[in-house]
């Protein structure tokens, strides 16, 4: 276990989505705490570390969990792309900040991709857990200064929606904005931990829409790594 601490964790899932921020921070590579790399970078107002959890809410639980456990900090943001569910208002190249982040198969499936814990509430199952709104807020004031961006519900998907069918049936239950794989996992860490936290993506492409010639993923990607930079660089120390 390491004695470091820092300020502020930033997690991605893929190294695109902290490529922008390694270099603009001049942050150095450190190795890896239980197989997931990450970086540390040190501006004038905070210690930043930057760290990579792979895809997927089970690989994000548990590399949140080892590092936040190796290497505390009061706040943490992911950062990352999504895909904007129908009649979510948001378009591709938006970004959009997490109010809640919801983990839609947690539960009984009563229909495919979507979870109703109900029955098994007996078991302590949080299936919508809120992320911090102060931080939130500030992040979206850093997005709307670099383009169109909305607050919202998030919902985080085992497998994403493999027809418009489906995205908006998980539209209809959950009333989320847009979808990913792994932003639950930095909620419920947060809601253990006590930790503040937020997420913010760029929406790459319509939810259940699989033609990828119309997806701008390198662009989703660029744009939350840019947002968060816009907080690191103006934020509190």
């Amino acid at each position: 276990m390491r004695d470091s601490k820092l300020d502020l964790w930033v997690f991605a899932a893929l190294p695109p989505e902290l490529e922008l921020l390694v270099r603009n921070l001049n942050a150095s590579e450190q190795g890896q705490e239980a197989g997931a790399r990450w970086f540390l970078a040190e501006t004038k107002k905070m210690r930043v570390g930057l760290g990579l959890t792979g895809v997927g809410v089970a690989s994000a639980c548990f590399s949140l969990g080892s590092f936040l456990a190796c290497i505390p900090a009061p706040r943490a943001i992911m950062v990352g792309s999504c895909g904007a569910l129908p009649g979510s208002g948001l378009q591709v190249g938006d970004s959009v900040v997490a109010s809640s982040e919801s983990f839609s198969e947690l539960g009984v499936l009563d229909k495919p991709g979507i979870g109703d814990p109900e029955d098994l509430k007996g078991l302590g199952l949080e299936q919508e857990i809120p992320l911090d709104k102060g931080l939130g807020e500030v992040l979206l004031g850093a997005a709307r200064g670099l383009g169109r961006a909305r607050l919202g519900r998030l919902l985080t998907v085992a497998g994403v929606s493999a027809s418009l069918a489906q995205a908006r049936a998980r539209r209809k239950r959950f009333q989320a904005m847009a979808e990913n794989m792994e932003g639950y996992g930095l909620a419920l860490a947060s809601h253990k931990l006590g930790l503040e936290a937020a997420e913010v993506r760029g929406v790459s492409n319509k939810a259940g829409e699989r033609d990828k010639s119309s997806w701008n993923l390198e662009r989703a990607q660029v744009l939350a790594q840019e947002i968060v930079l816009a907080f690191i660089e103006g934020g509190p120390s």
